[in-house]
């Protein structure tokens, strides 16, 4: 009997949720100025929100999770057992059928519930690395698996560990990783995918040389690119060796194929600025909904990230219509 590959797909979680209406742990409401009294009461609160749980994979929202749930977890054709884990800001590293309930925390930062909001005696990467440290080591939680990456890879050594994840969620788990390298039985077995991020310190090596324009051959919206090229070196299998050099030299052979795709040049502005636009815009037409705004902005040259004119957007709204 051919032996299987087994393939643990480990990915951040998603700020969209599916509540439904129903209540939610929002890491705002947590006053704490220290981290370890944070990361305690965090957890309390989230043992107060037990009632209403469902398998993570059901709370996420948006076109990334469309992706990863799509996966199948045994896949005869491809010869490969699927695993998919989940790195959550809320919950630490938990896999995608482990019940939780409804929350809001990040490792964003300029987040209401972001992990490093009112923390500025470090850096934000060291508090949500110590944030990641903390999550588990302070929780009564138990998964049926281990709670980090690196005891993980230790039960699991044989396995292809494909990490789908953006920069700050990486940076957060970065020395879990690092650590997860000595138990792996070959570091070839570490593939990491960040679109666009060309350095992590001590992991480099491991990340594959892919960015924005392949979302011309894969479709999707950008911020679900890292899960397409996942589920596309999942599909690959058996026609491409799933280990990280093959996947670097055929990832790297099409990117040299594809014409390089100029940023386009906007207008940066402050918060100050933003709100006077949106609220000029909603005051003399009331549906512009969230996105069609932001889209026109930028189609006017104007800069804004989507999570931060998202924020604004509600302040303004709420403004005018309290």
């Amino acid at each position: 009997m051919e032996h299987k590959l087994t393939v643990i797909l480990i990915t951040n979680c998603s700020h969209r949720k599916k509540t439904n209406g129903e209540p939610r742990a929002l890491l705002r409401s947590i006053d704490s100025n220290c981290l370890i009294s944070r990361v305690n009461k965090w957890n309390s609160k989230l043992e107060a929100y037990s009632s209403n749980k469902i398998p993570a994979k059901q709370l996420y929202a948006g076109d990334h999770w469309s992706v990863i749930n799509a996966l199948p977890s045994e896949d005869s054709d491809q010869g490969l057992s699927l695993q998919k884990f989940i790195c959550s800001a809320g919950y630490g590293l938990i896999p995608d059928d482990f019940p939780i309930s409804p929350y809001s925390a990040t490792f964003s930062t300029g987040d209401p519930d972001s992990i490093c909001r009112g923390l500025d005696s470090r850096p934000p990467k060291e508090i949500n690395m110590a944030w990641w440290d903390l999550i588990y080591k302070l929780s009564s939680i138990t998964t049926g698996y281990p709670r980090t990456i690196q005891k993980l890879a230790a039960s699991q050594p044989n396995a292809l560990f494909l990490i789908s994840m953006s920069p700050v969620y990486l940076h957060a788990v970065h020395y879990d990783l690092i650590n997860s390298l000595c138990h792996l039985k070959d570091r070839e077995n570490l593939v990491i995918i960040s679109t666009g991020l060309r350095h992590l310190e001590g992991l480099t090596e491991h990340l594959l040389p892919v960015d924005s324009r392949l979302q011309g051959i894969y479709g999707g919206a950008k911020i679900s690119l890292n899960s397409r090229i996942a589920r596309e070196i999942i599909n690959m299998h058996p026609d491409i060796r799933l280990r990280l050099t093959p996947l670097k030299r055929y990832f790297s052979d099409l990117m040299g194929s594809l014409q390089k795709v100029p940023s386009p040049k906007r207008k940066k502005m402050s918060d100050e600025e933003i709100c006077h636009l949106i609220k000029d815009y909603l005051t003399n037409e009331t549906n512009w909904s969230n996105s069609r705004l932001l889209r026109h902005f930028r189609n006017q040259g104007i800069a804004c990230e989507q999570k931060r004119f998202g924020h604004l957007y509600k302040e303004v709204k709420e403004s005018l219509y309290a």
